[in-house]
């Protein structure tokens, strides 16, 4: 529940040690999880110990995410396990990141997350959080719901699994239909050898 948690403390860069992204979910906030190596847990470390390090929901302090623009550090809580994270507040190429990576940034009031947290902190076995995409909703273990907001392409992107490039593709009919009209009026453009689908 720290604020300001930046992309170097959820995913060090002395833990990419490759291209390809491989292995992150266990580096996940290697610093604070850790004692200098994999071997060496932290056992005061929230998502060292049970129920949690079986999270699919990450809550967070404000500003989440804030820092680099590194993508594999949503990759390492995509990796761990984490489907949702909910904040009041998250760096801005950090969420963008979370959606196209299918994971679900959640932004309710400082309030509201402080209680999911404090909720988090008490849950047994048998507290169960549940997030609803299609009606926005969370429902907290003692059965009350929150609503949040999210922008309806974000939703869609999540819902439908897509990204930029899927999602520009809905409307191939309507890129095409311009690129006929224009090509009329501004033949030079395009050249002879262009792809038609």
């Amino acid at each position: 529940m720290q604020d300001n948690i930046n992309t170097d403390a959820i995913l060090p860069s002395t833990q990419i040690l490759s291209v390809d992204g491989k292995d992150l979910g266990r580096r996940l906030f290697f610093n604070l999880r850790y004692n200098g190596n994999l071997d060496a847990p932290k056992p005061e470390f929230i998502l060292n110990r049970a129920p949690y390090d079986k999270s699919k929901i990450l809550v967070a302090g404000e500003n989440f995410g804030c820092g680099s623009s590194r993508e594999m550090a949503v990759w390492a809580l995509k990796q761990f396990g984490i489907d949702c994270i909910i904040a009041s507040s998250f760096g801005t190429i950090f969420r963008l990141n979370c959606i196209q990576n299918s994971i679900l940034p959640i932004v309710l009031d400082a309030n509201a997350v402080k209680e999911i947290a404090a909720l988090a902190a008490i849950v047994d076995q048998t507290g169960v959080f549940e997030v609803d995409l299609e009606k926005r909703s969370i429902t907290l273990p003692d059965r009350r719901r929150l609503q949040f907001d999210i922008d309806d392409d974000d939703r869609e992107t999540l819902l439908e699994g897509l990204d930029a490039i899927d999602r520009t593709l809905k409307f191939r009919e309507t890129i095409q239909a311009f690129r006929n009209k224009d090509k009329a009026v501004r033949p030079w453009i395009y050249t002879a050898h262009e792809r038609t689908d």
